[in-house]
């Protein structure tokens, strides 16, 4: 039976697939005649999610090793944020997890993806514990007095949380960048941390404000209005800027004095209502004009760096 000359040593053992090897059989029949060709003799059925498998010792471990080469060829490809593929990048973390996974990591030349290739199992699991870590995310700035103590700040908290923190130069008035990356949970609670570090030793607080009207401007106006953010921030007694995604306005001011954020916001609401009422006449079908469809800029408190 199945090759042997002695039916006493006859095994029959149903081997468990990934979820990519019963792909590629049911795809391809010809990767069940390659498993079986493996066997020395041996039988195998298709079993729904497992191989059933009849004949000798050294057919079977033979099948095993022949399933694991089918299975070693599996690849997944992950897409990667460029901020977190360098994040990721300056902690050596694809090589070292590559080698804990026993697979292989290529990053693409673009630097916004990563392929995944080896075993399925561990493919698969170095992917998933991959797009948990993309879940999060959260950018700060700090003055440039406070990049070291940030920086040094960043690496107990990334103990405390799990995230990665990186304090990097370039940030607004030639302050430093603070990118929190990781999963959702961990970065809100890094975010919190290092935010509660940067008041505590500037004596400010940020307030926070949607810019509904931002992404709806062209190239020129979302310049312009940028431009005039300095001018705004000075004339409430605060700084203004846009955030890295551009989605809000951060409004930072000290925290002994709260004034200026009931002006700044007054203030913001009206140009914000502006812009918006711009945007909408702006998309009202109408026959060219010479003049500045914007029309004139709000009356506001402070000087506008440009004429609309």
């Amino acid at each position: 039976a199945a090759g042997l000359d002695d039916w006493k040593a006859l095994i029959e053992e149903k081997v468990a697939m990934s979820d990519f090897a019963q792909k590629r059989l049911k795809e391809d029949p010809s990767c069940l005649k390659m498993l079986e060709a493996s066997t020395s003799g041996g039988k195998l059925t298709l079993e729904g999610p497992k191989l059933a498998f009849k004949g000798g010792s050294q057919g079977l471990e033979n099948l095993k090793k022949a399933l694991a080469g089918l299975e070693s060829g599996y690849s997944c490809t992950v897409e990667v944020e460029i901020v977190m593929m360098g994040v990721l990048d300056r902690r050596d973390w694809f090589n070292k997890q590559a080698d804990k996974h026993g697979v292989e990591v290529e990053k693409d030349a673009n630097g916004t993806s990563v392929t995944i290739s080896g075993p399925a199992e561990k493919a698969k699991k170095l992917a998933d514990s991959l797009k948990f870590l993309l879940t999060g995310k959260a950018d700060l700035y700090c003055v440039r007095d406070l990049i070291a103590p940030c920086r040094t700040s960043a690496k107990e908290i990334e103990e405390q949380t799990g995230a990665f923190i990186d304090v990097l130069k370039g940030g607004f008035g030639g302050g430093g960048l603070i990118y929190v990356r990781g999963d959702r949970e961990g970065v809100a609670e890094a975010e919190e941390k290092m935010r509660a570090f940067i008041d505590a030793k500037e004596g400010k607080y940020s307030v926070f404000l949607d810019v509904p009207f931002y992404q709806k401007l062209d190239p020129e106006k979302a310049q312009h209005f940028e431009n005039d953010l300095p001018a705004f921030g000075a004339a409430c007694g605060m700084e203004a800027w846009m955030s890295e995604d551009k989605l809000r306005l951060e409004m930072r001011g000290p925290a002994a004095n709260k004034n200026w954020e009931t002006k700044a916001r007054t203030e913001f609401k009206q140009l914000s209502g502006w812009y918006l009422q711009q945007l909408k006449e702006a998309s009202k079908p109408k026959a060219p004009k010479e003049d500045d469809p914007w029309g004139p800029a709000p009356e506001a408190e402070f000087e506008l760096g440009h004429k609309w």
